[in-house]
């Protein structure tokens, strides 16, 4: 199985618009789950795409986003 890492960098720029409007971790709550969702279907546990997504799925995504547009956010 690929590394988890390796495959987050391939699926999220499927599943995520880093263009959209969102400036706290909650804006990303469905694309949270879709992920979720995604890695289990390919065989990895929620333990292992938490672990790789510094414990938070949502935040991680938003920080992502922050660096992608050079916007800097809150939570």
């Amino acid at each position: 199985m690929e590394d988890i890492e390796d495959w987050l960098k391939a699926i999220i720029p499927q599943l995520v618009s880093f263009r959209k409007e969102a400036s706290q971790k909650s804006d990303f709550r469905l694309e949270a789950k879709e992920l979720w969702l995604k890695a289990e279907a390919a065989g990895y546990t929620v333990a292992e795409l938490k672990g790789a997504c510094d414990g938070d799925i949502e935040q991680y995504l938003l920080e992502l986003q922050e660096a992608f547009t050079g916007r800097s956010g809150s939570n």
